[in-house]
């Protein structure tokens, strides 16, 4: 079965700054446009960390992103 896009996109992006962490949540259906402006976003928030490149932690909940084919 092929999902169709349906589900609107959805976010949220949260900093832990004492463990150097950005939880990243997504749900719904991504557009290429979604992903890119989700990255620019997550991107931001690992520079308001303040800490070194590659030092800062990601955890990425997908549990409610539909399929993307």
């Amino acid at each position: 079965m092929i999902p169709t896009p349906g589900k609107q996109a959805r976010h949220s992006i949260s900093v832990d700054p004492t463990r150097s962490l950005v939880i990243l949540r997504l749900a719904g259906f991504m557009t290429l446009e979604d992903v890119q402006r989700i990255a620019a976003e997550e991107q931001a928030a690992v520079r308001a960390l303040g800490v070194p490149a590659g030092v800062h932690r990601l955890l990425v909940d997908a549990r409610a992103l539909d399929a993307q084919l």
